[in-house]
């Protein structure tokens, strides 16, 4: 599943709800690196990766075409049984596309990787590093509470579904604290990008 490249450091990105990955993974774009999307990439095989959706169908005795991700998420929230069988389909497919594209930009000094569950499916084994986005669970809570619309305890439920943002944090290769002004976290992710860029 590992790729072996001489050249590339691999830095695998994550955080929890509403800590600002997005942000994160935006801005690291904009300074010219490459990020690959894990969630491009399932939304993707989603739609076009014939042999996956065929293997859920069957998996999941689905014959129709209506709306097939919403159903199977329909079948498998709350049941870990059928979210892991379902992991077992998909993950595979997610792991081969993010090694083509591993390969596709091998001439790369650092490639980041962002991952909402690189530390829920173990992926960082295949990180050089992990940065993780930080935010505490009220920031999280707040945050989710006014931009998402959402009562108190859907937005709870939603942040007791992941792992805990402080599990995360003590996994992590770096931290990124996102619970104050833009411009502190930019300022973050410049003094990591230096301390990564001049790295031997």
């Amino acid at each position: 599943m590992s790729v072996n490249l001489a050249k590339s450091k691999i830095i695998g990105l994550t955080g929890g709800i509403a800590t600002g990955k997005s942000t994160v993974s935006s801005y690291l774009i904009g300074k010219g690196y490459i990020v690959i999307d894990s969630d491009k990439i399932v939304h993707h095989l989603w739609v076009s990766h014939q042999l996956m959706i065929k293997q859920v169908k069957l998996a999941f005795s689905l014959n129709n075409q209506q709306d097939l991700r919403k159903q199977v998420a329909d079948i498998v929230f709350g049941d870990l049984e059928k979210l892991n069988q379902l992991n077992q389909i998909v993950h595979p497919f997610v792991f081969e596309e993010i090694d083509k594209q591993l390969k596709l930009y091998k001439e790369e000094k650092i490639i980041f990787i962002d991952m909402p569950l690189l530390f829920e499916i173990n992926y960082q084994s295949h990180c050089d590093k992990t940065w993780l986005v930080y935010a505490p669970r009220e920031t999280q809570l707040n945050r989710m509470l006014t931009r998402d619309n959402l009562t108190e305890n859907e937005a709870l439920k939603r942040i007791n579904a992941q792992m805990s943002i402080e599990e995360k944090k003590n996994l992590a290769t770096k931290v990124i604290d996102n619970d104050g002004s833009m411009k502190h976290l930019y300022k973050q992710i410049d003094k990591l990008l230096d301390e990564e860029e001049n790295e031997e």
